[in-house]
């Protein structure tokens, strides 16, 4: 977004920002929620949904802030840095990449 190429350019890389959203959060239901103990689900799920809606919260108001008081282009590369170091961290992370994928269970039909 820190390049000026018009507004199809940014409709499109807003576009791609946002298409893995809805199998990030399949990944979330599989690889956390459902690995609780049912005791202990609705803590988790509740305190998963409480640190993203804070982080919703959080994001836009200092985005806006380097927004108001860096620019766009060093608040879009700003933006963009924090999401590259949280991909390497995440990356980096061997417990991540090497998550146990849920066995499916036999219904017995």
């Amino acid at each position: 977004l820190a390049v000026p190429l018009g507004f199809w350019w940014y409709g499109v890389v807003l576009a791609l920002a946002v298409l893995p959203l809805p199998a990030t959060m399949v990944l979330v239901d599989i690889l956390i929620f459902r690995q609780v103990e049912d005791a202990l689900r609705g803590r988790t799920i509740t305190a998963t949904i409480t640190m993203l809606t804070v982080g919703a919260a959080l994001g836009p108001f200092v985005a806006g802030l380097l927004l108001q008081y860096a620019g766009p282009v060093p608040a879009v590369l700003t933006v963009s840095g924090v999401f590259l170091a949280a991909g390497a961290y995440a990356l980096s992370k061997r417990v991540i990449r090497t998550a146990r994928w849920p066995q499916p269970q036999d219904s017995g039909a």
